[in-house]
Order: C-alpha cells, then sequence, then structure tokens
C-alpha cells in the first residue's frame, strides 16, 4: 500500500487532527508571554494571574485518561468534532473574560476540551494514515506541536506589544470553525468497535483517573508558584490522595469490562518504557522553554516580542526534523532516534549551563544550543510517542494517545514547578545555570531511558 495516496484520500481528516495539536500547543506557549498583560488589564496579582496558565495545564492533565477512552469508545471523528467546538467557544469566552476568576475558570474548561482534542485527533490521524503510515502521522502530529511552540511566543509578543491580550484567545476561534468544516465535508467512519460500544464506561475510574493526576498536580503548581510550601500539610495531603486514587485506579483496572486504565497497554514493557521516556524528556522540553523565557526576559532584559523571536529557532527546528523522524524511525528503529535526539538536548542544555551567553551573545551563544534542543526535541519525541503507539492495540489508539499525553502533562507541571522553585523570586544568573544542569540531567535521563528500547520499538513509517 501507498502511503502519499492514502493521505491524498484523507487530506481534510488529517489537516483537522493536525490542527487540534497546533491549537493545543499554541494555548500552552502564547499565554505566557501575555501574562503581565493579562493581570494588569484584570488587575490581579502574580499568583492569581499565574492559574490563566496552570488551570488549563491541569484540566488538561486530569482529563485526558478518560476522554482518551471516551475517544476509543464513541469514535474519534464524533470526540474530534465535539471537542473542537468545545475549544473554539471557551476561548471566545476567554477573550470576552471581564474578571482573572472568570479567566482561571474559562481556561480549565479550555483544558478539558483540550484533553479530548488530544488523544481523539492522534487516534483519527492514526486510523486514516493506516499501519504502513504511522511513523508518518506521529511526525505529522508531532510538527504541527512543534509549529505551534514557534508561532505562539512570537505572536503572543506582537499582541502584547500592540495592548491586544484578548485577541490571543480569539485566534483559535477560526481555526475551529475550519477543522469542523473540513471534518463535517470529509468526515471518516467512526471505526469504534462495536463490542466496546455496547459496554458502560467505567465512570469510577475516569473520576480517579482525574483525581490521580489532578491532585499532585495542583500541589506541585501550587508549591511551585509559592501558594504553599513543599512540606505543607496541603502539599502532602493533595500527593498522598493522588497516590491513592492512582492505587485504586490500578486495581480497578483488574476488574472492570472496560476500564479507565487499559491494562493492555500499561502491562506491555515498550509502553512503559515509551512513556518513562516521554515523561523525563516532557520534564527537559518544558522546564527549558520556562526558563529560557525568564532569562532572555530578566537577564538579557528583552521585550515580549523580542523573546518570541529569540525562542522561536529551537520549536521551528524541532518541527523540521519531527517531520523527518518517521523515516529515520524506519530506517534505524526508534531506539536510535530516541537516543539521539535526548544526547542533543543534553548536549544544548549542557552548553547554556557551562556558557551561559551573555546580553546580546545571540548568533555565537544562544543560537547554537537553541540549534542542538531543537533538533533533540524534534527527534526524541516522535520516537518515544511512535514506542508507546506501536504497543498500543488497535481499538485502543485513543488510549495511547491520551497516555503520551498524560505523561507529558504531568512532566510539565513538574518540569515547570521544579524550575522556577530553583530559580527562585528574582533568579540571576547563577540560578539559571542551575536549572540548566539540573535539566541536562533531566535530558541524560531520557537518554538512559531510550537506550532500553528494544527492537519492538521499530514502527513501519
Amino acid at each position: 500500500m501507498s502511503v502519499r495516496p492514502a493521505y491524498k484520500a484523507a487530506t481534510a481528516p488529517a489537516l483537522a487532527c493536525c490542527a487540534a495539536m497546533f491549537m493545543i500547543m499554541l494555548d500552552t506557549t502564547i499565554v505566557n508571554v501575555v501574562l503581565p498583560d493579562v493581570r494588569h488589564a484584570l488587575g490581579a496579582s502574580l499568583a492569581a494571574g499565574g492559574w490563566a496558565i496552570t488551570a488549563y495545564a491541569l484540566a488538561f492533565g486530569a482529563f485526558v485518561l478518560p476522554l482518551g477512552q471516551l475517544a476509543d469508545g464513541a469514535g474519534a471523528p464524533t470526540v474530534l468534532t465535539v471537542a473542537l467546538a468545545g475549544f473554539g467557544v471557551s476561548s471566545a469566552a476567554c477573550a470576552a473574560a471581564p474578571s482573572v476568576e472568570v479567566l482561571v475558570a474559562l481556561r480549565a474548561l479550555q483544558g478539558v476540551s483540550a484533553a479530548a482534542l488530544a488523544p481523539s485527533s492522534l487516534s483519527m490521524l492514526l486510523a486514516v494514515a493506516g499501519p504502513e503510515g504511522r511513523g508518518r502521522a506521529l511526525a505529522l502530529w508531532t510538527a504541527a506541536g512543534s509549529s505551534a511552540g514557534a508561532l505562539g511566543p512570537t505572536l503572543g509578543g506582537a499582541l502584547a506589544g500592540a495592548g491586544a491580550w484578548r485577541l490571543v484567545f480569539l485566534v483559535n476561534v477560526p481555526v475551529t470553525i475550519a477543522a469542523i468544516v473540513a471534518l463535517a465535508a470529509h468526515r471518516p467512519a467512526d471505526g469504534a468497535p462495536r463490542e466496546a460500544g455496547r459496554r458502560r464506561p467505567d465512570l469510577g475510574g475516569s473520576l480517579l483517573a482525574v483525581v490521580a493526576i489532578g491532585a499532585p498536580s495542583a500541589a506541585v503548581s501550587a508549591a511551585g508558584d509559592g501558594v504553599w510550601a513543599w512540606a505543607a500539610p496541603q502539599c502532602v495531603g493533595a500527593v498522598a490522595v493522588g497516590v491513592l486514587a492512582g492505587a485504586l485506579l490500578a486495581r480497578r483496572a483488574t476488574r472492570h469490562p472496560r476500564p479507565a486504565l487499559d491494562p493492555r497497554l500499561w502491562r506491555r514493557r515498550a509502553a512503559q518504557v515509551g512513556l518513562a521516556g516521554t515523561f523525563a524528556h516532557g520534564m527537559t522540553m518544558f522546564g527549558l522553554l520556562s526558563t529560557n523565557v525568564l532569562f532572555l526576559r530578566d537577564v538579557w532584559d528583552l521585550s515580549p516580542l523580542q523573546t518570541g523571536l529569540a525562542v522561536s529557532p529551537s520549536p521551528i527546528l524541532a518541527s523540521a526534523c519531527a517531520l523527518v523522524s518517521g523515516r529515520l524511525v524506519r530506517r534505524a528503529g526508534a531506539r536510535g532516534v530516541a537516543l539521539s535526539g535526548a544526547l542533543l538536548l543534553a548536549g544544548g542544555c549542557l552548553l547554556l549551563a557551562a556558557h551561559p551567553p551573555p546580553p546580546g551573545a545571540y548568533l555565537t551563544g544562544w543560537l547554537p544550543a537553541a540549534v542542538l534542543t531543537g533538533a533533540g526535541n524534534g527527534l526524541a519525541f516522535p520516537a518515544l510517542s511512535a514506542v508507546v503507539v506501536g504497543a498500543a492495540p488497535g481499538d485502543a489508539r485513543g488510549a495511547a494517545g491520551a497516555a503520551i499525553t498524560a505523561s507529558r502533562q504531568l512532566a510539565a507541571v513538574l518540569g515547570i514547578a521544579t524550575c522556577l522553585a530553583v530559580l527562585g523570586p528574582a533568579p540571576g544568573l547563577g540560578a539559571h545555570r542551575a536549572v540548566w544542569a539540573l535539566l541536562t540531567a533531566c535530558a541524560l535521563g531520557t537518554a538512559a531511558v531510550a537506550g532500553r528500547v528494544g527492537r519492538a520499538g521499530r514502527v513501519p513509517a
């Protein structure tokens, strides 16, 4: 079977899936740059304004597992269409938010929609691509997210400079409308297994999944923002509740006929290794992005637009490398590609830690590290995702996408909170060097996990 005809026959659904991933990552990065403007316009404190970002990330991570199960049961095209509509409506509502409290609540709703977009878009993209196009589908999906990572800070900086922060949320609306129209005109079959569709969903397990992911994530976010101390009873208690919910969820997975936590995926060694690598890589990538933005704003004293332009080469290169990663995985295997990407990422972080660039040394100091980290991210994530998807049963693609996304979101929350805790309230050069050294260790951990991927990690592309 030829891959190109398969993609030509399903261009509209594939573009809709990539548009979903693009918006997810755009809203992960673009709001960071305009946050000072949001706080000033709505009269919010630093901690309250920060929850406009945290609420999105928490809702996204907490709901992605149950909504991934829903995508497998109800059909990915149906879930994707509803999620696109929800994302567009909540984005428009965010743009009209009259207070920071309303904005935080709407951002949480936007995060729930994103939690449905991620697994349903990946599941449908893999379905329309077919087994032979799996590697290329993962590469396209990842490249769409990386391109949003490149555009988000720059677009956010431009809108912040123009005093138009509300437009940050409105940019999603035409994209969601176009994606919904494309799906309506060229809707693929739902492909939901009839047997799965007749069985009731695991509502109790879904609630446990939300608590297992949401409670520890909220605790880490609050501690990283300085709202709670790391050893505060509230923080320790939230983590303990999350651990207990996770244990009950794992126990329930062995008894329910259609559990929220699909044991067929989580019991496979390849999936375990792939998800562990995805988590370690996510900590490095998201921690690096937040640290670099703060370094350029605080140490180099760049404007929001200058900061966005300065960080954009890394995600641009990541997008380009992601596009070729599927072919590389097919030829060399997932282990070699993931290991190479993780080592490149570690090299970029180490370069920043050992030789932090002085203000103005963009071409000689900043750009070489950006090239290494961008290439590393673009190679590592698609390869590790391919390992997880390759281990998933054919009727659990939504669960695989949800597991990948949940792993990344947990890593993002923990990585950003840890970096902010190390940086402190007034970070200087020494604090940034310490964070870059920590991120080097995280990237090397990713490489160590990638080295454990066996030949089963090979995925057709």
